[in-house]
């Protein structure tokens, strides 16, 4: 709470427009906005289709909170998927393309990284199509809770 409210101080002072948390449940994020009565901007949280974070993405929303996408290629873990090859052959995209695709048509923001210009490149190229709804339904269907980083539930810091 004492790092939240030294950016609500820095906001107030004029150095930063806007504020966001990381890894904020549903808990903490309704629990930060009823003690300081300050919105964040934006949540940034693991999310891609094995944790597609449905619950916190509607709380999220419900608050005008954007949410950020961070780990959205699920680190390479659905690049061989069958559903997600399939869809992507089905548009002549790559699978990185269909998932980023999937992520930006959940109205999320999305960070990726990448070392090498082409896959940034190729990253980029996803507003040239949409996915059919039946695509985003096979995409979500994937969603087992898997987690790919630490659960900001039971992280304790390094």
């Amino acid at each position: 709470m004492n790092s939240f409210g030294g950016m609500i101080q820095s906001r107030g002072d004029g150095q930063a427009r806007s504020i966001g948390v990381s890894n904020f449940t549903e808990e903490h994020l309704t629990t930060v906005i009823d003690l300081t009565f300050v919105t964040p901007a934006v949540n940034q949280i693991e999310l891609h289709p094995l944790l597609n974070q449905e619950a916190l993405r509607k709380t999220n929303a419900e608050h005008n909170v954007v949410t950020q996408s961070y780990t959205p290629l699920a680190l390479d873990k659905l690049i061989d998927n069958p559903t997600v090859s399939s869809i992507a052959g089905e548009y002549g995209k790559t699978a990185s393309q269909v998932l980023l695709r999937w992520n930006l048509q959940l109205g999320n923001a999305v960070v990726f990284r990448s070392a090498k210009e082409e896959h940034i490149a190729t990253n980029m190229d996803v507003f040239d199509f949409e996915l059919a709804a039946e695509h985003m339904d096979a995409i979500n269907g994937l969603n087992d809770g898997t987690r790919l980083r630490p659960d900001p539930d039971t992280y304790e810091g390094s």
